[in-house]
Protein backbone atom coordinates (compact mmCIF):
# COMPACT_ATOMS: atom_id res chain seq x y z
CA UNK A 1 0.00 0.00 0.00
CA UNK A 2 1.82 3.35 -1.35
CA UNK A 3 0.35 5.40 2.06
CA UNK A 4 2.39 3.34 4.37
CA UNK A 5 5.74 4.59 3.26
CA UNK A 6 4.61 7.91 4.45
CA UNK A 7 6.21 8.93 7.47
CA UNK A 8 4.14 7.78 10.34
CA UNK A 9 1.94 5.64 8.27
CA UNK A 10 3.38 2.02 10.00
CA UNK A 11 2.73 3.35 13.30
CA UNK A 12 -0.72 4.72 12.53
CA UNK A 13 -1.52 1.17 11.26
CA UNK A 14 -0.11 -0.79 14.01
CA UNK A 15 -2.40 2.07 15.86
CA UNK A 16 -5.58 0.61 13.80
CA UNK A 17 -4.48 -3.30 14.16
CA UNK A 18 -4.90 -2.90 17.93
CA UNK A 19 -8.10 -1.35 17.66
CA UNK A 20 -9.44 -3.57 15.25
CA UNK A 21 -7.98 -7.04 17.16
CA UNK A 22 -9.60 -5.18 20.76
CA UNK A 23 -12.61 -4.75 18.80
CA UNK A 24 -13.41 -7.72 17.39
CA UNK A 25 -14.57 -10.57 19.09
CA UNK A 26 -11.96 -13.63 19.75
CA UNK A 27 -13.53 -16.63 17.48
CA UNK A 28 -14.78 -19.14 19.87
CA UNK A 29 -13.72 -22.03 18.07
CA UNK A 30 -13.52 -25.57 18.53
CA UNK A 31 -13.33 -29.06 16.01
CA UNK A 32 -13.29 -32.64 16.89
CA UNK A 33 -13.60 -35.75 14.81
CA UNK A 34 -16.17 -39.01 16.27
CA UNK A 35 -15.22 -42.27 14.79
CA UNK A 36 -16.78 -43.98 18.01
CA UNK A 37 -20.81 -43.95 18.39
CA UNK A 38 -23.15 -45.19 20.96
CA UNK A 39 -26.20 -47.18 20.10
CA UNK A 40 -24.02 -50.46 18.38
CA UNK A 41 -26.06 -49.29 14.95
CA UNK A 42 -22.77 -47.67 13.50
CA UNK A 43 -20.18 -49.98 11.51
CA UNK A 44 -18.46 -47.60 10.08
CA UNK A 45 -17.90 -43.31 9.82
CA UNK A 46 -16.47 -40.57 11.22
CA UNK A 47 -18.52 -36.81 11.76
CA UNK A 48 -16.97 -33.78 12.41
CA UNK A 49 -18.31 -31.99 14.50
CA UNK A 50 -17.16 -27.90 14.08
CA UNK A 51 -18.21 -25.09 16.28
CA UNK A 52 -17.29 -21.19 15.10
CA UNK A 53 -19.12 -17.94 15.38
CA UNK A 54 -22.15 -19.03 16.88
CA UNK A 55 -22.80 -22.00 14.37
CA UNK A 56 -22.44 -25.90 14.78
CA UNK A 57 -21.29 -27.65 11.51
CA UNK A 58 -21.94 -31.21 11.32
CA UNK A 59 -20.19 -33.22 8.56
CA UNK A 60 -19.09 -36.94 7.70
CA UNK A 61 -20.83 -40.02 6.90
CA UNK A 62 -21.78 -43.00 9.00
CA UNK A 63 -22.58 -46.66 8.08
CA UNK A 64 -25.79 -48.43 9.89
CA UNK A 65 -25.54 -52.22 10.43
CA UNK A 66 -28.93 -52.31 10.17
CA UNK A 67 -32.40 -50.13 10.10
CA UNK A 68 -32.65 -48.14 13.41
CA UNK A 69 -36.09 -48.45 15.18
CA UNK A 70 -36.75 -46.14 17.83
CA UNK A 71 -34.56 -42.42 18.42
CA UNK A 72 -31.04 -43.72 19.11
CA UNK A 73 -28.20 -41.52 20.22
CA UNK A 74 -25.06 -41.65 18.18
CA UNK A 75 -23.11 -38.24 20.14
CA UNK A 76 -24.06 -36.88 23.39
CA UNK A 77 -25.01 -33.04 24.39
CA UNK A 78 -21.01 -32.60 25.35
CA UNK A 79 -20.12 -33.46 21.56
CA UNK A 80 -23.45 -31.68 19.44
CA UNK A 81 -24.49 -28.64 21.40
CA UNK A 82 -27.96 -27.42 21.13
CA UNK A 83 -30.06 -25.46 19.04
CA UNK A 84 -29.74 -21.60 19.63
CA UNK A 85 -33.81 -21.51 19.54
CA UNK A 86 -34.32 -24.59 21.85
CA UNK A 87 -36.16 -26.76 18.83
CA UNK A 88 -35.39 -30.34 17.98
CA UNK A 89 -33.59 -30.49 14.47
CA UNK A 90 -34.60 -33.58 12.67
CA UNK A 91 -33.34 -33.70 8.47
CA UNK A 92 -33.44 -36.94 6.10
CA UNK A 93 -30.23 -37.96 5.29
CA UNK A 94 -28.94 -38.86 1.28
CA UNK A 95 -27.83 -42.67 1.19
CA UNK A 96 -24.69 -42.81 -1.13
CA UNK A 97 -23.78 -46.59 -1.32
CA UNK A 98 -27.08 -48.28 -2.38
CA UNK A 99 -30.44 -47.17 -3.12
CA UNK A 100 -32.81 -47.19 -0.05
CA UNK A 101 -36.49 -47.01 0.20
CA UNK A 102 -36.12 -46.25 4.16
CA UNK A 103 -33.95 -43.23 4.52
CA UNK A 104 -32.91 -42.09 7.11
CA UNK A 105 -33.86 -39.43 9.41
CA UNK A 106 -31.41 -37.51 11.72
CA UNK A 107 -32.63 -35.58 14.93
CA UNK A 108 -30.60 -32.55 16.77
CA UNK A 109 -32.62 -33.20 20.07
CA UNK A 110 -33.60 -29.53 21.78
CA UNK A 111 -31.17 -30.33 24.30
CA UNK A 112 -28.40 -31.36 22.31
CA UNK A 113 -26.99 -34.62 20.71
CA UNK A 114 -26.78 -36.63 17.91
CA UNK A 115 -29.54 -39.27 17.14
CA UNK A 116 -30.66 -40.98 13.84
CA UNK A 117 -33.74 -43.78 13.19
CA UNK A 118 -34.78 -45.45 10.32
CA UNK A 119 -32.30 -46.08 7.73
CA UNK A 120 -31.05 -49.62 6.48
CA UNK A 121 -27.38 -51.48 6.13
CA UNK A 122 -26.07 -48.27 4.04
CA UNK A 123 -23.73 -45.39 3.93
CA UNK A 124 -25.40 -41.68 4.95
CA UNK A 125 -24.36 -38.57 4.46
CA UNK A 126 -24.29 -36.04 7.55
CA UNK A 127 -23.82 -31.85 6.06
CA UNK A 128 -25.71 -29.76 8.50
CA UNK A 129 -25.24 -26.16 10.27
CA UNK A 130 -27.01 -24.45 12.94
CA UNK A 131 -27.11 -22.04 15.21
CA UNK A 132 -25.98 -22.42 18.98
CA UNK A 133 -25.95 -20.47 22.19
Amino acid sequence: MPWLDKPGATHLWAKIKTYVNSVIPKADYSKANYTSFSGSVVSDGTVTVTKKFGVCYLNGGITLTAAVSGWVTLLDSNAVPAPQNGEAIIMTLPSWKAPTTNPARLRIPAAGGLQITRGSANAFWINLAYPIA
